[in-house]
């Protein structure tokens, strides 16, 4: 929490994403994760698919 707003997860998401280009690879999947403007406005991203978690209880 002392770190929020800092800029620190911006700085550690891009660093990950320049140490998977360097290893070969062109692009990357963030999934089922937020805030999405984070990402966004962090590194670019975009959202590409959304999916719906259903629940219901059961009773025994």
């Amino acid at each position: 929490p002392a770190a929020e707003g800092s800029g620190i997860g911006g700085v550690l998401l891009r660093r990950c994403l320049r140490d998977q280009r360097a290893a070969g690879h062109d692009s990357a999947q963030i999934g089922w994760v937020g805030p999405v403007p984070f990402y966004s406005r962090s590194a670019g991203a975009r959202i590409e698919r959304v999916f719906f978690l259903y629940r219901k209880q059961i009773e025994n």
